[in-house]
């Protein structure tokens, strides 16, 4: 059964349509790319998949029930969603941010337990930065905050993972190590990822799963191999493009 189904979903921002009628399963197991253009409603999307915004038509399943008739409660059990940027200006440590994630599991006026601590470390584990634990999140790199930003999304524990740009501020290895973390957990049968990425390589080597907005109300979804070709990709950022072949690793470059 599919985590989240949209079902003839239609978004609009005024009088601009993102995506007109969009049916599309996104199954347990896969780890899905959202590709667009700058404005192309990558976001917009990606908050409506949260339940964050409603859309102007269709409707939006998670786990067979509409996600809006879901308790926010039990809507973040299942759910976490990683934003394009946050708010950095009140003061928090590291630890803060992060148990922030397991609000979610916390019953009414209850404080953080053990187990939500373990959580946590196991999570800036993950996200590679234990090491700033006792940290301020003020004297953080950008992107330091970034990876105690995932740090957080990956202690709420949820099945499904929504990520708005998660490279946001990460240097090259930086980058790779958390696209192969999130590769890893996508792909295992009980979860879902569907992140924002504007890096079409990084796509293809962590997302098995495409689905390309072109911000004319268009949309291409299906497996990366079929949907991300020199011509979709050529019509969806508007400049040439040219597929290059390595080890049987395909790579696309503007030209």
């Amino acid at each position: 059964m599919p985590r989240l189904c949209a079902r003839e979903l239609t978004l609009r921002i005024g009088a601009r349509t993102l995506c007109d009628r969009l049916t599309v399963d996104f199954e347990p197991g896969h780890v899905w790319a959202i590709l667009g253009a700058n404005g192309a409603g990558k976001t917009t999307l990606l908050h409506t998949l949260a339940g964050l915004r409603a859309p102007e038509d269709g409707t939006l399943l998670l786990d067979g029930a509409s996600i809006f008739a879901v308790a926010a409660r039990e809507r973040a059990r299942t759910l976490a969603l990683l934003l394009q940027d946050y708010d950095t200006s009140m003061p928090a440590s590291v630890m803060e941010t992060v148990l922030s994630g397991r609000h979610p599991h916390l019953a009414p006026f209850a404080w953080e337990g053990a187990d939500d601590y373990a959580a946590a470390d196991a999570a800036l584990a993950a996200a590679g930065v234990a090491h700033l634990r006792e940290r301020q999140l003020a004297t953080l790199s950008g992107g330091e905050r970034r990876r105690i930003e995932l740090a957080a999304v990956l202690a709420q524990a949820t099945p499904v993972l929504l990520l708005d740009e998660p490279t946001n501020h990460l240097d090259l290895r930086h980058q790779q190590e958390i696209l192969a973390l999130l590769a890893g957990r996508g792909r295992q049968p009980d979860r879902l990822i569907i992140m924002v990425l504007h890096d079409v390589n990084a796509a293809l080597r962590t997302c098995d799963q495409a689905l390309l907005l072109y911000g004319d109300g268009s949309v291409a979804h299906g497996s990366c191999a079929d949907v991300i070709t020199t011509a979709n990709l050529e019509r969806l950022y508007g400049c040439p493009m040219r597929e290059l072949s390595q080890d049987a690793t395909r790579y696309f470059l503007p030209i």
